[in-house]
């Protein structure tokens, strides 16, 4: 089983932080729950899909793509200032969301042993 610890802050608050969670890294992406919201991450995407949106970080492309399930409506925003640091056991990004040009939001994964 791999572990990882996740955290979403913005502007230095943290918005989720969470250890020891449980995932599944197949394929070069990395899947986790918390509470009823899924999680991917892999080749420089980022997800967060619940039964009523899903949100795709696309940081090569520098697009955040909102689908509101229920309505079948997407907006498609820019991200800026993406700047992504992958070492061994730790993903760390960084970005702005256009329409929040001055919140600096950085996600980070950190990967544990294997136990």
């Amino acid at each position: 089983m791999i572990l990882i610890n996740f955290s979403l802050k913005k502007n230095n608050n943290y918005i989720i932080n969470k250890s020891d969670l449980r995932c599944v890294h197949k394929n070069n992406k990395t899947t986790f729950m918390i509470d009823k919201t899924k999680y991917i991450y892999g080749n420089n995407l980022f997800i967060k899909e619940t039964n009523e949106e899903k949100i795709t970080l696309d940081f090569d492309n520098k697009k955040c793509i909102i689908n509101l399930k229920p309505d079948n409506q997407s907006l498609i925003l820019n991200l800026n200032n993406v700047k992504i640091k992958n070492n061994k056991n730790l993903v760390n990004i960084e970005y702005n969301i256009e329409t929040e040009d001055n919140t600096l939001n950085i996600i980070s994964l950190e990967y544990k042993k294997n136990s």
